[in-house]
């Protein structure tokens, strides 16, 4: 009887032990995770343009901000995305204002319209992948943040261009496999990471890929 007792006893005491175990680790999950901090900006560009940027940051199990982009307007989402560690301002740069377009980048991202359409996004760095056929408004984009003779530009729309059939890129990448840059891009480009001989080397493995 004693011993039923004491094996009762014994048996109540592991349970509470696991039942405050998993309290702790809880309660210990719950402060890793910060609660996901949400905050919200409305950014008004010089061109006239609102966006509500909506943020929701986590830091475990990495810290990472989830980012998601609305045209205030219509209040329609243009992007989403993932930005690693923690984001505390939207920097949104202006990068095209004419008749036909709007394009501005912020992180790695442009958000842009053309023909006063609603906005729309692509990931600067996957536009090499991207089929031009199904984004057409974006082939304008592409030409024209090229013809800011950013080697940036030219690097992330080069591929892009090129499955459309323009003879202009073609052109360019060939001059520029030839070592030939005009004055005006050297200028242009004379705090920029990448270098001549940069451009070069990316012209002749483009071409001999297609």
């Amino acid at each position: 009887m004693k011993k039923n007792i004491i094996f009762f006893i014994i048996t109540i005491f592991i349970i509470l032990f696991l039942i405050g175990g998993i309290l702790i680790y809880k309660s210990a999950f719950s402060i890793l995770s910060v609660d996901n901090t949400k905050k919200s900006e409305i950014i008004k560009t010089d061109l006239g343009d609102e966006f509500l940027f909506k943020y929701e940051y986590s830091d475990f199990p990495d810290s990472q901000t989830n980012v998601n982009i609305l045209d205030k307007k219509n209040n329609k989402e243009i992007a989403y995305f993932v930005v690693e560690d923690k984001l505390y301002k939207a920097n949104l740069i202006n990068l095209i204002n004419t008749a036909e377009i709007r394009c501005y980048e912020v992180y790695d991202m442009l958000i842009y319209s053309v023909n006063n359409y609603n906005f729309e996004c692509a990931d600067i760095n996957q536009i090499y992948e991207m089929d031009p056929a199904e984004y057409q408004s974006l082939v304008q984009i592409c030409k024209a943040l090229v013809n800011r003779n950013e080697w940036k530009w030219v690097k992330a729309c080069a591929k892009f261009l090129m499955n459309t059939g323009d003879s202009d890129i073609v052109n360019r990448l060939q001059n520029y496999a030839n070592g030939q840059f005009t004055q005006e891009e050297i200028k242009t480009n004379k705090n920029s990471e990448i270098t001549k001989e940069d451009m070069k080397s990316f012209s002749k493995q483009l071409l001999d890929t297609e």
